[in-house]
């Protein structure tokens, strides 16, 4: 695409919308007229024909294809991959006809020779020049059953040696063959790895033998070619022999046992050795003895590399061996293996130590470096179980150790605080941290982690005495249990599981009430709660069984602790233990004869010097014509180099800004293999470093070395290397690792960079197929871990399910009720209390059938007998034997399902590194830190990259170099200085620098170390290029380490330029002192142990001057110290001063050096760095010196702190730390320090010497005034430099002139200071416009005069009261401030402002006021509502804010309204506030959202006129309200005012006693006479609780009393009106009764609820809303359902196909004997499951669980109690029966849909014929019960007058019919006996012709009533058509697509609304209309289709009801149900 154009949005062209409002593509959708170019460009490409069919295409002008229709069409290269690929796959034959290798029909015949040819060439060339895409089809072909079937004819043909037309030749089709097996895209794929892992397996062949057959024709073939001369590169061929058959043996395990591959490989040796005397192809030669020793590695051909001597005794391995008793590894010990995790194969020993590993006290086998200690293993292999073993222990070992003292320990551990100090105290090397109480609360399972646990534990004790923000601030500030951080699980039973930290929070932001206890689903953070924390972990490694017994406790409970270990991660470590195992198992490491010296090598002398070994060059510069140009670094200068070149160094320093040593090194990094380069102090090593990666990049593509591998061991190192090289030009990078702080580089990570990559449409369909096989991996370890973790009843249930069907059946299941349900006994909605019920009535059931009652049978006979003919003791045996078995089979479940998952996501990973890997292979350079190498091996190693540089490689620790040489390694250069620091290590026993033995292990001894200063190759030295000129100390520095370490260091002449120290007298001192350190600790190994305060003092004085000084910036000035203790005083003392610049590796190590406790700060002291305070210097970098090799300042102050009388140095005793200690200053070096102790180590006594020599030490320093040069100055105490140099000068006055004039009254102090004096006089500067006084002092700039004149009249007319003087100078400038009135043009308000403000710019800030659409009045600002047209002229537009309002909408279920913010025309969300119902009793306690539940007490209303109500609380009282006055006496003595049993008001609504205006209120809203005029006795009152009294007649009528009541014509009350709506208040009324419904206080509109005589009508008006409430919450709820099932049907569809390859492939295992395959079986229990949760939902819709259906209950309860003989009716017509119907109805559609699914497999030829009759009789045995339902589902739709449901059912009941005929007919077709035998009866049954009348018949109804109802049933018309279509065998059935499901949804959402209006059809269904009102469109009853409105008349049609009790259902219903319940009782009887 070219620059100027951009693409067109596909989101914008599709949508016409799009979210990005800077969207880097075009969204002009209307073209442009194509340039020359861009017609090209279309006549290139494809015709799109999407755009010829339609017109249009949604891609626009980003369309890959043309949409020109009249460009001609495209003639394909006959010569391109996609025209080669289209022959070749004709080629590769049909995948219908023949038989491949598996045997099943694959492919088609054999190919001809020539096609064979052809088919070979074809593919090769099509590797060559293909895509991503192409290749990637061409290997998955290749490595199908069809390519498989050509590689069968390849490898099994006896080739000829001659051309034959007919069969196949050696030259013509072995060699392209053996071409295609060995190229490089072959092994490069990450996504088609298990692919070609294939196609060599089938090379291989069973038991290696079609393998050894090929390879061994390969050879004669090869030998007699040799012999005869006929081939013409009898090395290429070779190579590709070799590279095929490495492939082969690589990806079979037990390749190295058979001895036929060890003779081919003998004899291809002998042929390699035959063609080296008679070639010039080097390079081909050496890549091929390459490949034939990778292969003797492999095979473990002895005379390379011995790997394994199991039978021989230690004593025997080496001459030395009677110097050693050595004890080896694992079998091979003497006395057997030390533990489980002892091998001597490191590739089996697990990381991290194992439980038997740490509970063992035998020592572990640790190999010494010597080569005469005993050992096993030689060469390589020798020098991979070195590092590793050493490195483990040095890592895990730490792990081990202190795990273990934890265990020896665990009283003390368990006891108080301090005995858990003391045990800290004892353990050895790592330190640890110990959680008590720790538990496994809650297990999840995710992609990235596998299974996740949520623990908890106890809070560490001081954390609990925090309040709730200090115990939050603790753990954000502390970095424990930090993401990666390693933990061990132990417990009492000396059990280790290891955990690593995935997720951390701090706080979660859930509340819980107080009455709540805090539990993981609500509760998981570290902070909230005060006792306990939790953390989320994952397995550190894999999971055994012992890992289960510990975190699930399976075998017993017990004390568990998690110990951490602080500063330990194990990421550090694990990825370089786990690539060094990978290493060895697969033996490729390059350069072995550097890395293992051995005899078995050959080792010719260097031509130029005789001490040192030749290096040959890379194998790639060996190719013929190969020459570099180094035109990069040499501008100007033809410079080229080869192998056969004589450039010169000094040529190269001539041409290029390098010095002769870094000529030198460039040329040694360029000529061998393997370079070394070491650069002293200041030699500039990266420089060279970047200058080599440009020489190598510019030639890249000749040379063909891939991206160039750049490593480094620190993130900062890696970071400023790779800056260099994008300071050089060199931009094509990608960095990988995540914790980069350049700017410059995080640009280039690798997860930036792969988001421009696209999958290939195979790399997306294998994600996606993994990802679906992982959510099923997960469900069965989330099934596998609810029985670990809750082994009770319910999950006891699943699992007798399956493995006792028998047993499980007589338990469980009582039968099948007629509608074809499982009936579960005693079920509620507590599935686990079900269970356990089940159970109990079990074990304690009838013991009658049993003829011994005490019997006692073993197991096994139990295991196959009846459950229920077994005593009570066997009973609970069998129990108990199956909870164990149960736990049994979850833990294998679990142990199988954690493997698959761990291999899914690295198949998964795989996919997604393939597309990394491409940008990997683009790129030029690639930079990581070796443990991010290790981390993503896997990666990095299918990459073809040939060259590795690595920055500070002798700081590097061996291992990681090993790990970071890849196999396809052809040059490393390695960079460094072994002089300077070593490697860190943890175990302070294997350094070099230990002098207990140290030395004998060496683990600290880089690999650049051992190469130069360790081994001898054939009795020669390693060659070592040496950097000579250094460019960073003045020479007088840089002696000390040029006599000392570099005797050769060249000092560069620029050194020489310098300057000197100001205020200094000298540039290098030492100042000696006697003061002792403080802190000194036995453990001299900790850092952290030492400190000299007198030290500190004395820099930060020096500090202190240094900046006064004026010259020095930020970061010029460096303080050292090798100890972290004094560091942390540096940095506390200087802090006060300036800005403190710690490193990040210091910064980690003081912190957690502070939080362990080995640094104690004060109270007030914070541990992190301070803000700037200086002005001059503000920062100073504080550092020790192990962090601060490769870095440098122009001054170095160094702090050596250790005085002591024992004259111990500690740390700096060490030439390598010395050496970094003396060589980072440029121009001054100032040590303080006691040397005397010093003085005894040998380098410190040389420097001390040199010192000395040249007067630079001495008990006080001299300073220097660079004013009076001639006065000395000496300091000696750090107080001396405030004495003799306050300012940084001396104690003279300051002689020099201000600027201004006035003397300086300072002391002497610098240039630079004197300058920024501020003079203090008064100002002598007169202002220009006027004769005022500057009042400021002569170092203040003066400004403007502000003095306060007069006012004059400005220019608007205002004239202010005064002005400064200044501001008369231009009175146009100054701003008016009167306040004057103003009309906005905008917006028209008129606004106060001043007279300096412009209208047009003022923003109105009066509210807008408009209505908004939703109908509120908008509250936003005017000016943010009302704007400028952007048409000119054109008046103002107003463009309103959203709405700010609440909601406000009542709900109809409940008294409350929305608080919702206002949403317009959506819905209301559910209520969420408590519900509002209560009664004398209690409260609901629940939300608005659910029914309440029916309040059971008895009535609590009554009177002595009446009596007492003998009705239950929730029912509507049976009594009649009493109209006399109570005659109760108020607390003032007189008579109550209120009516009879109502609860008497206060004194002060007495009618003689309340105040003047109580007495005046009108209480009558009939007469309105006030209260003092009314009679009581005649018409009390009532006093709600509002406290708003009325008369009793009044508050009659607001509550309709008569509609609740019968009245006679006297006014008296007769008896309570029928709830059914039976009795209308008046006879002549047509309209419905009114409904009865709870009325509001006519002042404050509170209900009237709590008023006992209205008690009828409020319980009513309760039961509608309770009934209201479980119609919204059902609708809810079946919405779920529904769409859970939607999900559940289209998943049968979508993943059928898959399904059916994965019941292929997977074994043919079962749970029994007689049972379906466990993935068929899987996949049935799920929709079983989902069958049960649809039950679930039809059980809590059902009528027993409505209100009115509770009440009834409550009733007649009531009445058989009290036995009563009067009647009392509840309202039966508002019970629901739609919901329970759609549930069925949807129960139906499921099982429909899963019994189709069994059919289509059961059809499909994936499933074996056992399996299929098995799915045959499944169906058959289901059918009939549920065709019993369908029938009884109709029966009751019909009744209700659900014609929707009705034909739903019948369509149903016809397709069960169908399905029931076709699986016969399968059956009788497929010739099984039985089904034959029944034939006849089959025929007369009602499965015959009869029974297909009826259903044709019923469909026929079905017809009918879409005409009857075509709105609501007439949809389903496609449905009846395609089920009569089902029953005649004409099609078959197709589900509902997405699109219908969808609308069915959306439709089925709107049926119930939480705010809208209620109504009810004239068949009684109810529905709701939204909050306009009235229906005013013609609309239907969404169950029946009833008409509910009109479009001719705003309203309801007849029949329809609004707020009306909802509905009278058809007697038939009662009836229907009364003989249900007959039937069965009459089946239970």
């Amino acid at each position: 695409m070219s620059s100027g154009k951009k693409s067109v949005c596909r989101q914008f062209a599709t949508t016409g919308t799009c979210r990005f409002s800077n969207c880097k593509f075009s969204h002009d959708l209307t073209g442009s007229t194509p340039n020359p170019s861009d017609a090209a460009a279309s006549a290139a490409k494809g015709p799109c024909t999407y755009f010829q069919r339609h017109g249009n295409c949604r891609f626009g002008d980003g369309c890959k294809f043309s949409h020109d229709l009249n460009a001609p069409a495209r003639v394909e290269d006959p010569n391109s991959a996609v025209s080669l690929y289209r022959g070749w796959n004709q080629l590769l034959g049909s995948s219908r006809r023949g038989t491949g290798y598996s045997g099943r029909t694959t492919g088609s015949t054999e190919l001809t020779a020539d096609q064979m040819e052809k088919f070979l060439e074809d593919a090769f060339r099509i590797l060559e020049i293909g895509s991503i895409e192409t290749i990637q089809q061409l290997i998955r072909e290749l490595c199908s059953d069809r390519g498989l079937l050509r590689i069968q004819q390849a490898v099994q043909a006896e080739f000829v040696s001659t051309y034959s037309p007919s069969r196949l030749s050696f030259k013509r089709h072995c060699i392209p063959f053996l071409r295609l097996l060995a190229h490089e895209e072959m092994r490069a794929s990450l996504v088609l790895e298990k692919e070609v892992g294939t196609l060599f397996n089938f090379i291989y062949g069973p038991g290696g033998r079609r393998g050894t057959t090929f390879f061994t024709r390969v050879t004669q073939n090869l030998s007699s070619a040799v012999d005869s001369g006929d081939l013409d590169s009898i090395e290429n061929t070779l190579y590709a022999a070799l590279v095929a058959l490495f492939n082969t043996l690589n990806l079979n395990e037990g390749a190295a046992v058979q001895e036929e591959f060890k003779s081919i490989v003998l004899k291809l040796e002998a042929l390699l050795g035959n063609s080296q005397a008679s070639t010039n192809n080097t390079h081909v030669l050496r890549s091929a003895q390459d490949e034939l020793y990778r292969i003797k590695v492999l095979l473990q051909i002895a005379d390379t590399i011995p790997t394994a001597a199991p039978n021989r005794p230690a004593q025997a391995t080496s001459s030395g061996a009677s110097r050693y008793q050595v004890d080896l590894a694992g079998e091979l010990s003497a006395e057997g293996p030390r533990h489980d995790n002892d091998h001597a194969d490191i590739a089996k020993i697990k990381v991290l130590p194992t439980s038997e590993e740490i509970s063992s006290h035998r020592n572990e086998y640790l190999p010494q470096r010597s080569p005469e200690y005993p050992h096993h293993l030689q060469g390589i292999s020798r020098v991979l179980d070195f590092q590793f073993r050493l490195l483990r222990e040095d890592t895990s070992g730490q792990i081990r150790e202190a795990v273990r003292t934890v265990i020896d320990n665990w009283d003390d551990l368990i006891g108080d605080g301090k005995s858990a100090k003391k045990l800290r105290a004892r353990a050895p090397g790592v330190r640890t941290l110990i959680y008590k109480n720790a538990q496994i609360e809650q297990m999840k399972c995710s992609n990235r982690d596998g299974i996740t646990l949520t623990a908890s534990f106890d809070q560490p004790l001081k954390v609990q005495a925090l309040k709730a923000k200090e115990r939050k601030e603790w753990w954000e500030r502390s970095k424990y249990l930090a993401l990666g951080a390693l933990l061990c699980l132990v417990d009492s039973h000396k059990r280790a599981t290891f955990l690593v930290v995935s997720e951390r929070t701090v706080y979660r932001n859930t509340r819980t009430g107080p009455a709540q206890p805090a539990t993981p689903p609500t509760l998981c953070d570290l902070s909230s709660d005060q006792k306990r924390a939790w953390i989320t972990l994952r397995f550190a490694e894999g999971i055994t069984e012992n890992d289960l017994e510990a975190v699930f406790q399976i075998d017993t409970s017990g004390t568990q602790v998690f110990v951490e270990f602080p500063g330990l991660l194990f990421a550090s470590f694990d990825p370089i233990l786990r690539s060094l195992q990978q290493i060895a198992k697969a033996g490729n490491l390059p350069f072995p004869r550097w890395l293992a010296p051995s005899s078995a090598f050959e080792y010719q002398p260097d031509p130029t010097s005789n001490r040192h070994v030749e290096v040959p060059p890379p194998l790639y510069l060996t190719k013929p014509g190969t020459v570099l140009t180094l035109n990069s670094i040499a501008s100007g200068s033809n410079l080229v180099f080869s192998i056969d070149s004589d450039l010169a160094a000094a040529q190269i320093q001539q041409a290029t800004s390098l010095d002769h040593g870094q000529s030198e090194a460039l040329l040694a990094s360029l000529s061998r293999e393997l370079a070394l380069i070491q650069g002293p102090p200041g030699t500039g090593k990266s420089y060279l470093g970047v200058q080599i990666v440009k020489v190598l990049l510019e030639n890249r593509e000749k040379t063909g070395i891939g991206p160039i591998i750049c490593v480094c061991y620190t993130n900062h190192a890696l970071d400023q290397f790779l800056e260099h090289l994008l300071d050089d030009g060199i931009k094509n990078i990608i960095r990988i690792g995540s914790r980069s702080k350049s700017e410059k580089v995080s640009n280039l990570s690798l997860h930036e960079v792969a988001k421009e990559e696209k999958r290939t449409p195979m790399e997306r369909y294998h994600l996606a197929k993994a990802h679906e096989e992982l959510i099923e991996i997960e469900q069965n370890i989330r099934d596998a871990c609810g029985r670990l973790l809750q082994p009770d009843t319910s999950s006891l249930k699943g699992f007798l399910e399956s493995a006792y069907p028998q047993q499980y059946q007589e338990i469980f299941v009582a039968g099948e009720d007629d509608e074809g349900f499982i009936r579960v006994k005693r079920k509620t909605r507590n599935a686990r209390r079900d269970a356990e019920n089940i159970i109990n009535e079990w074990i304690e059931g009838n013991l009658n059938t049993i003829p011994q009652r005490n019997s006692n049978r073993p197991i096994d006979q139990l295991r196959n007998t009846s459950a229920l003919a077994m005593s009570r003791l066997e009973r609970r045996k069998l129990l108990e034997f199956w909870m164990e078995e149960m736990k049994e089979k979850a833990t294998e479940n679990l142990l199988q399902a954690t493997k698959d998952h761990a291999e899914q996501r690295r198949e998964i990973s795989r996919q997604q590194n393939e597309q990394e890997r491409r940008c990997l292979q683009k790129c030029h350079v690639i930079g990581l830190t070796t443990t991010g190498f290790a981390t993503h091996a896997d990666l990095i190693r299918s990459i073809s990259a040939k060259v590795l540089i690595c920055e500070e490689a002798a700081e590097v620790l061996e291992a990681h170099i090993l790990s970071t040489l890849l196999p396809t390694m052809e040059h490393a250069i390695l960079i460094g200085d072994h002089l300077q620091l070593r490697p860190q290590i943890m175990n302070h026993d294997f350094s070099v620098e230990n002098p207990r033995g140290g030395q004998a292990y060496g683990l600290d001894t880089s690999l650049f170390e051992r190469a130069v200063e360790v081994e001898r190759y054939g009795g020669k030295v390693f060659p070592v290029a040496k950097l000579d000129t250094q460019r960073r100390m003045h020479p007088s520095i840089a002696n000390l380490v040029r006599k000392t370490l570099y005797p050769a260091l060249i000092d560069h002449p620029s050194t020489l330029d310098r300057p000197p120290v100001p205020g200094m007298e000298k540039r290098l001192f030492w100042m000696d002192h006697r003061n002792p350190e403080a802190g000194a600790d036995s453990l001299e190994l900790i850092q952290t142990s030492h400190a000299n305060e007198f030290e500190a003092e004395m820099v930060v004085a020096l500090v202190r001057h240094l900046s006064r000084q004026g010259v020095y910036k930020s970061g010029e000035i460096a303080v050292l110290s090798p100890y972290l203790r004094q560091l942390f005083i540096l940095r506390r003392k200087l802090a006060s001063t300036f800005e403190v610049v710690v490193g990040e590796r210091d910064q980690e190590q003081l912190e957690d050096a502070i939080e362990a406790g080995q640094i104690e700060i004060e109270p007030t002291e914070a541990p992190t760095h301070v803000v700037k305070k200086g002005d001059l210097l503000h920062e100073v970098r504080v550092a020790t010196v192990d962090n601060f090799q490769g870095e440098e300042a122009k001054v170095i102050i160094i702090s050596l702190v250790r005085s002591n009388k024992e004259n111990k140095c500690g740390f700096l005793k060490t030439s390598n730390r010395i050496n970094v200690l003396l060589s980072r200053a440029r121009d001054g070096m100032y040590i303080i320090g006691n040397a005397e102790t010093c003085g005894q180590v040998e380098m410190w006594s040389k420097v001390i010497g040199m010192l000395e020599k040249d007067n630079n030490i001495d008990k006080q320093i001299q300073i220097r005034c660079s004013r009076h040069p001639e006065t000395p100055i000496y300091i000696q105490q750090p107080e001396d430099f405030n004495l003799l140099s306050p300012e940084g000068g001396c104690n003279e006055r300051c002689q020099w002139r201000l600027d201004c004039g006035h003397p300086c009254f300072k002391k002497c102090h610098s240039e630079i200071l004197h300058q920024n004096t501020p003079c203090l006089q008064p100002c002598n500067r007169p202002y220009k416009h006027c004769n005022h006084v500057c009042p400021k002092t002569c170092g203040e700039p003066c400004g403007n005069c502000n003095v306060r004149v007069p006012g004059v009249a400005l220019p608007c007319g205002h004239v202010p009261t005064s002005l400064r003087c200044h501001e008369l100078q231009d009175l146009s400038k100054v701003r008016c401030t009167k306040v004057i009135e103003r009309e906005l043009e905008l917006c028209g308000h008129v606004i106060a402002m001043p007279c300096q403000q412009d209208p047009k710019s003022y923003k109105c800030p009066n509210l807008c006021g408009g209505t908004l659409g939703c109908g509120h009045t908008c509250t936003a600002r005017c000016s943010s509502c009302t704007r400028n047209n952007t048409t000119p002229g054109s008046p103002a537009v107003t463009v309103h804010q959203p709405c700010r309002a609440t909601c406000g909408r009542n709900y109809t279920t409940c008294p409350h309204a929305c608080k919702k913010s206002c949403h317009g025309a959506e819905a209301c969300p559910p209520c969420t506030e408590p519900c509002a119902i209560r009664c004398d009793h209690s409260v609901c306690g629940k939300s608005c959202t659910d029914p309440c539940a029916p309040c059971a007490e008895r009535c609590a209303w009554g009177c002595k006129h009446r009596g007492r109500c003998d009705m239950p609380c929730a029912v509507p009282c049976n009594i009649n309200p009493c109209s006399e006055r109570c005659d109760k006496q108020l607390d003032c003595g007189h008579q109550c005012p209120s009516v009879c049993g109502e609860a008497c008001p206060s004194e002060k609504f007495c009618q003689v006693c309340a105040n003047e205006t109580t007495r005046n209120r009108e209480v009558d809203l009939t007469t309105f006479d006030s209260y003092s005029d009314i009679d009581l006795d005649t018409d009390p009152i009532i006093v709600p609780t509002c406290g708003h009294f009325y008369t009793m007649s009044t508050y009659d009528g607001i509550m309709g009393l008569q509609n609740a009541y019968l009245v006679g014509n006297d006014g008296r009350i007769l008896r309570p009106r029928a709830l059914d709506g039976s009795e209308a208040r008046r006879i002549d009324d047509e309209e419905a009764p009114e409904k009865l419904v709870v009325k509001n206080c006519p002042d404050c509109r509170a209900p009237l609820r709590n008023i006992h005589r209205y008690n009828r009508i409020v319980k009513v008006a309760y039961l509608d809303e309770s009934t209201r409430r479980f119609c919204a919450k059902a609708q809810a709820d079946y919405l779920k359902v529904y769409k859970e099932v939607s999900e559940a049907e289209d998943l049968f569809e979508a993943n059928r196909s898959d399904f059916l390859m994965r019941l292929q492939r997977a074994p043919t295992t079962r749970v029994a004997p007689n049972r379906l395959p466990n993935v068929l079986e899987q996949r049935i229990s799920r929709t079983n499951a989902l069958l049960e949760r649809v039950k679930g939902f039809i059980f809590k819709v059902g009528e027993e669980e409505q209100p009115y259906v509770k009440v009834r209950h409550m009733v007649l309860s009531q009445q058989r109690r009290a036995n009563l003989l009067d009647t009392f009716t509840v309202d039966s017509s508002a019970v629901q029966l739609g919901f329970r119907l759609k549930g069925i109805n949807l129960f139906l559609s499921l099982r429909w849909e899963s019994l189709w699914d069994w059919h289509l497999i059961a059809k499909s030829e994936s499933i074996d014929q056992a399996s299929r009759n098995k799915l045959w009789q499944l169906i058959l045995n289901l059918i009939p019960q549920i065709h019993s339902s369908c029938t009884k589902v109709i029966e009751e739709c019909h009744a209700a007058n659900l014609g929707k449901y009705e034909v739903e059912a019948r369509i149903r009941r016809a397709q069960f019919f169908a399905l029931h005929r076709i699986e016969t007919f399968a059956q009788m077709k497929a010739g099984i006996e039985s089904v034959i035998k029944n034939q006849g009866s089959y025929n007369s049954s009602r499965w015959g012709e009869t029974g297909l009348r009826e259903e044709k018949q019923s469909l026929d109804t079905c017809d009918q009533l879409c005409l009857a109802l075509p709105g609501t049933v007439g949809p389903l018309k496609a449905k009846i058509d395609e089920a009569r279509k089902l029953l005649e065998g004409e099609a078959l059935y197709a589900p509902l697509s997405q699109k219908e499901k969808e609308d069915v949804y959306l439709a089925m959402s709107a049926e119930f609304s939480s705010t809208g209006r209620w109504y009810t059809c004239e068949n009684g269904h109810p529905f709701t209309i939204g909050d306009c009102g009235a229906p005013n469109e013609l609309s239907r009853c969404p169950d029946c289709g009833a008409r509910i409105g009109g479009s001719y008349s705003i309203g309801l049609v007849s029949g329809v009801r609004r707020d009306s009790e909802f509905g009278q259902l058809d007697q038939r219903l009662a009836e229907l149900r009364l003989a249900r319940q007959r039937e069965e009782a009459a089946r239970r009887r």
